[in-house]
């Protein structure tokens, strides 16, 4: 019998994100995030993350927007999987970008 630590019985199976940390972005105009998948290795005891399922991208000047709408999605997808096909089954690339008025008040 394999013997889990509490960090890959929480996180098998669970997707998630690498977000780049804003700062190491600098002068770059957009940015990706590849959503993922946590896998159990062959070895049984550690995890290794799948290819990206979904992959979402978004300027750096709304890095905030992007940031959170990312782990929506990604709560959404560990959350309520059939709402996630409904509306992000079919695209493996999606860009994000705020609502005009989102815009307008950052602006402002």
């Amino acid at each position: 019998m394999t013997n889990y630590s509490f960090k890959e019985i929480q996180h098998a199976g669970k997707f998630d994100a690498d977000i780049p940390d804003e700062k190491a972005l600098g002068m770059w105009g957009t940015f990706s995030v590849g959503m993922f998948q946590w896998a159990l290795k062959s070895n049984g005891r550690t995890l290794k993350k799948t290819p990206s399922v979904l992959r979402m991208k978004g300027k750096v000047s709304n890095y905030a927007y992007v940031k959170r709408e990312v782990r929506r999605i990604i709560e959404m997808k560990n959350n309520d999987p059939d709402r996630f096909n409904r509306l992000y089954g079919g695209p493996k690339f999606v860009t994000l970008s705020p609502p005009p008025a989102a815009a307008k008040a950052k602006v402002k």
